[in-house]
Parts: structure tokens; C-alpha cells; sequence
């Protein structure tokens, strides 16, 4: 049964790649690469290509790193293990609405 009173969630479009696969290194625009951990009950951390960053910076952060890349360079998230997947999903919505392309960094088990 279809209802027309409730849309129909699609969720996130992520890419995952997989363990082991990796790219040759080049010369010229780098990948854009976010970071977050969170230690136990502390707030969670965020960091940009592996520097820290603020909560209250990291919108203004990652729209001007995304500024420097062309419109379909993708952003590669990855999320501390430890830790709820709501939190890395909150950073994938962040880019999303920043129109930022999202590949989720895995790892292997």
C-alpha cells in the first residue's frame, strides 16, 4: 500500500570501498578527508584532512574546502569504530547539504 500523505524516505547515498583497495598518489588536488571520534563519554571530535577542528567551524570549514575542488570531487568520511553510526550520518548530512559527493571510509573487520 502506497500512501500519497507520506513520502517514501530514500536515506543516504554513500560509496563504500572496499578494504585494500587503494589509489596511486598524484600531484594536484587531494582528496578532502573528515574524521570523527569520539572517546568514551566525551563529545565527539572532528577533523579535516587530520587537523582538528571545532564543531562550530566545521560547516564554514568544510564549505570552503569544497570551494577549492571541483563540484564533483568527492569528500571521504570516516567514522572512530567505537562509536554510534549517528554521528558519522550527521557529518554525511552536513556534506550532503553542502551538495558534497560522500564516500564512506570503511575498514576491514
Amino acid at each position: 500500500m502506497v500512501s500519497l500523505e507520506y513520502p517514501t524516505p530514500i536515506g543516504f547515498k554513500v560509496r563504500l570501498l572496499r578494504p585494500g583497495v587503494s589509489a596511486q598518489p598524484s600531484p594536484g588536488i587531494q582528496p578532502l578527508i573528515v574524521r570523527v571520534e569520539r572517546r568514551g563519554l566525551d563529545p565527539a571530535r572532528f577533523y579535516v584532512n587530520w587537523q582538528p577542528v571545532s564543531p562550530e567551524r566545521l560547516d564554514s570549514l568544510l564549505r570552503e574546502e569544497l570551494s577549492r575542488r571541483p563540484p564533483d570531487w568527492p569528500v571521504c568520511v570516516e567514522g572512530d569504530g567505537d562509536m554510534e553510526l549517528k554521528e558519522v550520518l550527521a557529518v554525511i548530512d552536513r556534506l550532503r547539504g553542502l551538495h558534497a559527493d560522500v564516500v564512506l571510509l570503511t575498514r576491514a573487520p
